[in-house]
């Protein structure tokens, strides 16, 4: 593209729900590559996130990011946190006609993949705990059994970074830097689906 615009006046015209969804991918950009703005988004009501000077520095990350690695072989793999678990769980809600909006399943898939990261001894349980007592606070955990979890392991497995069975997860290094191309064993996703659904209030 030549050039992105934005008009934050928009905004006005979503619910509260579709300006969560949005800011779910907000919360992403601090994990993986800004700790400063992580720090500063505890917002008490949506209306704090029509603020323009905010969308400027999200979409700013995003751009340096692409900019960097447009055909993603790279740095642009960053930008996959919480993905990779988040697709399968919006893809399975999907196939039970109970839909999940995409910044809800790629928040639990944040919450997943940073029990991941804590699992890996990459950061610490306080900022494991830090990470996903804020994403509990905007997006609930729905239930899922076992062989739902299964289900949710199986379709990890078709994504298209995934090699030799083993299935490619962006990860933390710490808050704010994330670290691409964990290959983690199916057993390692059921433990964290596991851990993830066992947050459901």
């Amino acid at each position: 593209p030549l050039c992105v615009i934005i008009d934050p006046s928009f905004l006005e015209t979503l619910d509260d729900s579709q300006l969560l969804n949005g800011f779910a991918e907000i919360l992403k950009h601090g994990l993986i590559a800004d700790r400063k703005l992580w720090d500063e988004l505890e917002i008490n009501s949506v209306e704090e996130l029509k603020d323009a000077q905010l969308i400027e520095r999200a979409a700013s990350i995003k751009l340096s990011i692409v900019e960097q690695d447009p055909n993603e072989k790279n740095i642009r793999k960053l930008l996959n946190f919480g993905h990779t678990l988040g697709h399968a769980i919006e893809g399975y809600a999907i196939e039970k006609e109970e839909p999940l909006a995409h910044g809800h399943a790629v928040a639990l898939g944040m919450i997943a993949e940073t029990y991941l990261s804590f699992k890996k001894e990459m950061i610490t349980q306080t900022e494991m705990n830090q990470v996903i007592t804020r994403l509990l606070s905007y997006y609930a955990v729905p239930e899922m059994n076992d062989d739902e979890i299964q289900m949710l392991v199986k379709l990890c497995g078709n994504d298209k970074k995934n090699e030799s069975n083993k299935i490619n997860c962006t990860l933390l290094s710490e808050i704010g830097k994330g670290s691409i191309d964990h290959f983690v064993a199916t057993s390692e996703v059921t433990e964290a689906f596991q851990f993830l659904f066992s947050l459901n209030q």
